[in-house]
């Protein structure tokens, strides 16, 4: 993940939905947020992603 690879004075840009908290595959619709994902990820927690 680029967020773990970033060093002091790295920027990680997030090109992601951002204002939907979901994604659409197929017919379902799944949660997902970007910025919820990078503030766990940034926090110390784990969450499982999409690649």
């Amino acid at each position: 993940m680029a967020i773990s690879a970033a060093r002091p004075g790295d920027a990680v840009l997030i090109a992601g939905k951002g204002h939907e908290p979901y994604q659409i595959l197929g017919k379902t619709r799944t949660s997902f947020d970007d910025r919820l994902v990078a503030r766990e990820f940034l926090a110390g927690g784990s969450r499982k992603t999409m690649s």
